[in-house]
């Protein structure tokens, strides 16, 4: 049976945030304001078959910025084997009951669910921040809904930014 194939070009803006803030006391900041989302709980909450709704209010409960980290990558220990000396983490962030009303529509949007976030040391010490913009990452699902969703991310990303005291590109207001 013959299946069939599709290609989607698309134009995403990267965004980068030099914070002006020291990596350690930054990448501190971040991870509170953005905290891991606790496995067991999840899990528990999918076994016992949980509302919609109570996973919405559970989700609130423990992402008052309306973020959490699904995975973490310290970078700069695979790096350093390389010879490199630069700090840096990279995150899967993002809410799943935001990314649901995108998958609704196409579910394909989980390729870009949850947002990659990098954060580094620079030679100065100083964090930088990398994160491609949601609203040009997600308009390209060509679905009115996926891109409101996608707007939305831009505003929820520029208040984290806000939060941790760190420069909201222009491109984040915009939306």
């Amino acid at each position: 049976m013959p299946g069939s194939t599709s290609a989607t070009a698309h134009q995403v803006n990267r965004l980068t945030i030099a914070t002006g803030a020291e990596y350690g006391e930054f990448r501190e900041r971040y991870q509170r304001a953005v905290p891991a989302v606790p496995q067991d709980d999840l899990t528990a909450l999918a076994r016992r078959g949980a509302s919609w709704p109570e996973m919405l209010d559970w989700v609130d409960s423990i992402a008052p910025l309306g973020f959490l980290i699904y995975f973490r990558i310290e970078i700069d220990q695979a790096m350093g084997l390389a010879g490199h000396r630069t700090r840096g983490t990279e995150y899967l962030m993002g809410n799943h009951t935001i990314a649901e009303r995108m998958f609704r529509h196409d579910p394909a949007v989980m390729l870009h669910a949850p947002l990659r976030t990098f954060l580094w040391q620079g030679p100065d010490g100083t964090a930088s921040l990398a994160i491609d913009q949601p609203s040009t990452v997600f308009s390209s699902y060509r679905r009115p809904e996926i891109t409101e969703v996608g707007r939305e991310l831009d505003r929820k990303v520029a208040a984290l930014l806000e939060h941790l005291d760190a420069p909201v590109p222009a491109e984040l207001r915009a939306s």
